[in-house]
């Protein structure tokens, strides 16, 4: 499915107007847009949201104005979105540099200890190796791409941000910090209709009732019924000796 939607070219913000003629798709843009409106979506945040001094002595602002007076003077259109391949995860490569180089230096200082050094490491030296590791894992601060944290697996810990397609555009609805376990929310999302989608099957229980005429009708049935039983069985037992 995702080959499929890459061929297609269905990863971009506006993946709900490309090639729907190539594709055979009979919708139009307009119709694409009305069913893509309101859907919500996930990603990974590339830049630190506070205006807060990093590791690198620069905010967030600052790298990208540095970054993008680098990209202007290797001859890249910016100005009109002209912007190379890999830019929004340039804040996430900065960082990852500076993770390695805090790794090593705790790496180098451990080692010391032990009259060892990182120029003695092998691919076959598992001491050194989970040095390393553990350095790395260990590791955490603030950089241009907010938190930046590992997980045990060594997986990137970032802020999730959700956003949700509203009037054609995405806008932010809000972060959540899987480290602290917090959502800060912004209030800002729309539901056609008004009314927020179920995104389960909500069971109610109901307790139904028989109205009363009708119970107390066929509670006299049954009484009448249970009498004339006892009637016949006490008759058989009466009149047993009889053929």
């Amino acid at each position: 499915m995702f080959c499929q939607s890459y061929r297609i070219g269905w990863y971009e913000d506006n993946w709900y107007e490309v090639n729907l003629d190539n594709e055979g798709i009979t919708c139009t843009v307009e119709q694409m847009r009305m069913a893509a409106e309101g859907h919500l979506t996930t990603e990974a945040l590339m830049w630190n949201q506070n205006n807060q001094t990093t590791i690198s002595g620069m905010t967030a602002e600052e790298f990208r104005l540095r970054l993008n007076h680098a990209l202007i003077e290797e001859g890249y259109d910016i100005n009109h979105d002209r912007y190379p391949e890999g830019y929004q995860e340039a804040p996430l490569a900065y960082d990852a540099v500076w993770s390695v180089a805090l790794a090593f230096n705790k790496t180098t200082e451990r080692l010391k200890r032990r009259n060892k050094s990182l120029k003695e490491f092998t691919y076959n030296d598992k001491d050194i190796a989970d040095e390393i590791y553990a350095a790395m894992n260990s590791t955490q601060f603030l950089g241009v791409s907010g938190v930046v944290a590992f997980s045990s697996q060594g997986d990137r810990i970032a802020l999730t941000q959700i956003e949700q397609m509203i009037n054609g555009r995405y806008e932010k609805l809000g972060y959540y910090d899987t480290q602290l376990d917090n959502l800060t929310w912004l209030n800002m999302e729309q539901w056609i209709g008004g009314k927020v989608p179920q995104d389960r099957t909500i069971v109610r229980r109901v307790l139904r009732t028989v109205s009363l005429p009708l119970f107390v009708c066929m509670c006299t049935i049954s009484c009448c019924g249970i009498l004339v039983a006892l009637t016949l069985i006490i008759f058989n037992i009466w009149h047993k000796h009889r053929r």
